[in-house]
């Protein structure tokens, strides 16, 4: 611009709008700035440091939520300065945090009257201007994170500020016929006298060391960092930019989607895992030998670090009841078992007793035999059950048939799962996954970790997490080499259930998805299957062709009549009759 272009600065008696004015003074600019009439005194004081700096400054006083007055101070500065080649609507409050149910009416009308009309309406008479001088010119108005990304507690703020998004893109293109373009900025924590009035106190402090955590630079701006950002956007340089909504470097760093490349190329594997492959390894050249069928079960739920001095965590919980019974029906049926499970979550054999509502002890009594040493003995009514569980995990690991891996965090989970996976791709279709796990959908990366213990305080704890990727496509198309894969999916809207594993089946093209009702998953599953698949009768079920793609098989037990009945043994029963079909299919081919 030349050292006669003029800029108009609204809300610039502190803060951002402040150190907005004086950049662009010291850039070349003329500067008119403007706040609320409560807000004089900074302004005159602005002014003395933009004369200060060699160039014109134009005080007005106006509420941007009014018509007449904006009008008034867009006609005023051109009056006093010449002309108006950039407009930074920078005039916007935020009262306080402020959740949907708790926000007034009236706080919603102020906020947006403020944040979004009081926008449009330096966005419209500076546009009237601009085009009636025929020189182009520049636009820029105030968002925020806020307004590209959903806040809590910010309900009419955050909206107010989506709007401006909008309004941003919406003008850019109505006036870029005019060569002006319009572009907004959208500020992270940046400290101001704004900021520190909503985060008042001890929560102040507390929100920039969380701030300081999330963001991409790890820390907070300052209003200059922000004033440099208008400063380029105000310039000849960015002609060719507009209807963009610019972030400072030192916003929020944006949630990632994370594809199973990048996930494991960017988070790092657990320590103990190359020893587990070899025992994979040696496990699976070991059934080939023995020219057994291996399934993969994975059991129990993983849990997400919140610090990298591991304090706190959040857990995905699951005691793993399915995984473990359905890994003795799989023994029982003549498979070997790569059992990975949660450590701590229940095991084949040890699960009829680690989570007993009657501790193992109880089953135990203490023989004293005169003159000897004392005995331990199993009670009688529970003698014949432990038997029969003991002479099965002896035979297994005389066997040699059950191999168990453990995990805690998601992060051991995949890249275990990952590694037992190519291990296993050797066996090809006579390899079945059984993936049972309950595992997280989010996750947090290292990169975004606190090192040491979150430190509590009065205000609230924001983390934002990314989701964990969809890896059962991954699976299908490079790690398992024609492997058969069953997926289950838990719902607690039994409506939802057969749409989702029917999208499931869609989207990662494996074999089998167990629907799981959240309150009926212990007497009743259906297997959605693709309707080329083997489907065949079973006793306990029924087939309904639901159309030509997929079909359902419905298991169902009766608790009532038999309460030991396990429904584990009925899928698992399916399973097998459907894997043999599939090797048998395979080997025809």
């Amino acid at each position: 611009m030349t050292e006669y272009a003029v800029a108009l600065v609204t809300g610039s008696a502190r803060g951002m709008g402040r150190a907005i004015a004086l950049r662009l003074a010291s850039d070349g600019f003329n500067v008119a700035v403007n706040d609320i009439a409560s807000q004089k005194d900074h302004l005159e004081t602005l002014r003395i440091e933009i004369e200060g700096l060699g160039k014109k400054a134009f005080v007005y006083i106006a509420d941007v939520a009014n018509e007449d007055e904006v009008k008034a101070v867009v006609d005023e500065t051109v009056e006093e300065l010449g002309r108006l080649d950039v407009m930074v609507a920078n005039a916007g409050i935020c009262p306080g945090a402020s959740g949907l149910m708790d926000t007034t009416a009236e706080q919603w009308d102020r906020m947006f009257a403020v944040n979004t009309r009081g926008v449009f309406l330096c966005y419209k008479y500076a546009a009237i201007q601009m085009i009636k001088q025929g020189r182009g010119g520049r636009i820029i108005g105030a968002c925020s994170v806020a307004g590209m990304r959903a806040q809590g507690q910010l309900c009419p703020y955050s909206a107010s500020k989506f709007a401006v998004r909008g309004l941003t893109q919406s003008a850019a293109m109505e006036l870029g016929t005019h060569q002006i373009t319009v572009n907004a900025y959208a500020p992270g924590f940046v400290d101001t006298p704004l900021t520190r009035t909503v985060f008042s106190g001890e929560g102040f402090t507390e929100t920039v060391r969380r701030c300081e955590n999330e963001a991409a630079l790890k820390k907070t701006g300052q209003p200059k960092d922000l004033a440099s950002l208008v400063s380029y956007l105000a310039s000849p340089e960015s002609h060719f930019i507009t209807g963009q909504t610019g972030r400072p470097l030192t916003m929020y760093s944006e949630p990632t989607t994370f594809s199973a490349e990048s996930y494991f190329a960017t988070q790092g594997p657990p320590p103990n895992l190359e020893h587990e492959v070899s025992a994979v390894r040696a496990f699976v050249a070991q059934q080939i030998q023995q020219n057994r069928n291996v399934v993969l079960v994975t059991s129990g739920g993983t849990t997400v670090p919140l610090e990298l001095n591991v304090v706190r965590f959040l857990d995905n919980f699951s005691a793993g009841t399915r995984g473990a019974t359905s890994a003795e029906y799989f023994l029982n049926a003549g498979y070997a078992v790569i059992f990975m499970h949660r450590h701590f979550s229940l095991q084949p054999f040890s699960r009829h007793y680690s989570h007993s509502t009657n501790p193992f002890l109880d089953f135990l009594e203490i023989d004293q035999v005169d003159g000897g040493e004392p005995q331990i003995s199993v009670t009688s009514d529970k003698r014949t059950h432990l038997l029969e569980v003991l002479t099965a995990y002896k035979s297994v690991h005389a066997s040699g048939t059950l191999l168990t891996l453990t995990f805690v965090t998601v992060n051991d989970y995949l890249w275990l799962l990952r590694a037992v996976s190519q291990e296993l791709s050797v066996m090809r279709r006579k390899a079945m996954y059984y993936l049972a796990a309950a595992v997280s959908d989010f996750f947090l990366p290292r990169q975004k970790m606190s090192e040491h213990k979150i430190q509590s305080g009065k205000g609230s704890l924001h983390i934002e997490m990314d989701q964990v990727p969809k890896i059962l496509k991954s699976m299908v198309d490079e790690w398992t080499h024609d492997g058969f894969i069953v997926s289950f999916k838990l719902e607690t809207d039994p409506l939802l259930l057969i749409p989702k594993a029917r999208g499931a089946l869609e989207r990662y093209g494996h074999q089998v998805v167990i629907g799981n009702d959240l309150n009926r998953r212990k007497f009743e599953v259906v297997f959605v299957s693709r309707s080329a698949q083997p489907d065949g009768d079973a006793s306990t079920g029924k087939l309904n062709e639901a159309n030509s793609t997929f079909v359902e098989h419905w298991l169902r037990i009766d608790l009532a009549r038999d309460p030991s009945k396990e429904i584990e043994e009925d899928i698992i029963t399916e399973l097998v009759r459907r894997h043999e079909a599939w090797v048998k299919k395979k080997q025809i081919m």
